[in-house]
């Protein structure tokens, strides 16, 4: 007769199972519901624009303001890249000493002022430089491989105020020959972290950024060289706010703001890098656009006979009037304004714009871009927030991230 009494039996393997597999079903069901709910919370910004706008130095100025502080690994990163930035800088100046035919040891003392402003038509681009496409009068040194700007270099005849000053060029002047290296030195392959620029590729630099035709015409560049070059050199704030390195992968940074959470996406500018855009795309909060205010006066990295501020206006506009973003808040973040304004002296905006009219002042300029951008918006009840900036003056941008954080999070 079997025993009716269960007391002290034991559980079938079974039943445990079932148990344990339940629990870790309901574990999973709430730990997915967190998630969800945290992702709610979240506020997704994506940050867009064309190549060598400046959104990489908005974000990190964005990680500086509140608290994501760059890692050592990072540091050497940026090292290795500044290093890069130098050496590059030398060979754009020398590409750009050779398309526009300025001598080497070019003295503007000894020439007239009259003959100075030949000269400088010259640098412009009013040399031969046809005014038919935007792009067309460019800043050569702007991308040193492009086979269209070696085309130039060919058609460019010397200026007889070059030709005034390279009479007075000696034959033993040593810069020439510095430039030929700087040209020749490979970087295909950047610096490493245990790298360092020798004392020779130093002084070949350095010869060629204290050239009084280089000063002329390319102020307020490599001031820092000596202390790059030193060895032991590690990067200061200030030096990654100024590194230049090109984006070419989806970055994602969470940043805490007020007890809120932003997840912030940088992505490529450059036409190869835009296809990753689209990966991006869902649940957006809001969209910063960044455009080089600078810019109206450059040929794109890419595509030298396209300008880069029409290559800016073009992506906007297909940006704001998508779909997917019918009710994302966008703000437009016309930067490089300390550029811009120094560019506005020399260089007038309706040589690029035919449309632009009055006073080549900063004022009117900047008005006439704000116009044009706001322009593409076809959803007349949207508001898009346009803010001037100064992407490495931390002071200017903190001021601006804040009220741009304030529109996004309300």
């Amino acid at each position: 007769m079997g025993n009716l009494c269960t007391a002290g039996k034991s559980t079938p393997p079974e039943d445990a199972m079932a148990r344990e597999t339940s629990r870790l079903i309901d574990s999973t069901i709430a730990r997915d519901k967190a998630g969800f709910e945290k992702r709610l919370s979240e506020k997704k910004v994506l940050l867009l624009g064309t190549g060598d706008a400046g959104k990489t130095t908005v974000l990190k100025q964005i990680r500086l303001m509140y608290g994501n502080a760059f890692t050592p690994d990072e540091i050497v990163e940026f090292r290795s890249a500044l290093l890069l930035n130098a050496v590059t800088c030398g060979k754009c100046l020398e590409f750009a000493m050779r398309a526009l035919r300025i001598p080497y040891g070019f003295d503007p003392s000894v020439v007239s002022t009259t003959a100075l402003r030949g000269l400088d038509s010259l640098v412009q681009g009013s040399c031969e430089f046809s005014n038919e496409n935007l792009g067309s009068k460019i800043a050569v040194a702007d991308d040193i491989s492009a086979q269209n700007m070696e085309l130039h270099i060919k058609t460019l005849k010397m200026h007889p105020t070059a030709l005034a000053a390279a009479s007075r060029f000696k034959n033993d002047n040593p810069l020439p020959a510095a430039a030929q290296r700087i040209k020749d030195m490979k970087t295909v392959y950047g610096f490493t972290k245990n790298d360092f620029i020798s004392p020779e590729v130093m002084n070949d630099l350095l010869w060629i950024w204290n050239d009084t035709g280089v000063q002329y015409h390319i102020p307020d560049v490599m001031n820092n060289l000596q202390r790059l070059c030193d060895p032991k050199f590690m990067p200061t704030v200030e030096d990654i706010l100024h590194c230049r390195s090109q984006t070419t992968n989806v970055s994602e940074t969470r940043v805490a703001i007020e007890s809120r959470s932003c997840i912030i996406y940088d992505v490529g500018g450059q036409k190869s890098q835009r296809k990753k855009w689209a990966q991006c795309f869902d649940d957006v909060k809001a969209i910063i656009f960044v455009a080089s205010l600078s810019g109206y006066d450059q040929g794109c990295v890419e595509d030298g006979s396209l300008n880069r501020m029409a290559d800016s206006l073009n992506v906007f506009k297909s940006i704001l009037n998508m779909p997917f973003f019918a009710k994302t808040d966008f703000v437009l973040f016309l930067n490089k304004i300390d550029i811009f304004q120094a560019k506005l002296e020399r260089s007038p905006i309706h040589d690029y714009f035919s449309s632009f009219s009055g006073p080549n002042t900063f004022e009117n300029g900047a008005d006439f871009f704000i116009k044009k951008f706001k322009s593409l918006n076809l959803k007349e009840h949207r508001t898009i927030h346009v803010h001037l900036t100064f992407a490495t003056n931390t002071s200017q941008i903190s001021k601006v991230m804040k009220s741009v954080f304030y529109i996004i999070l309300m």
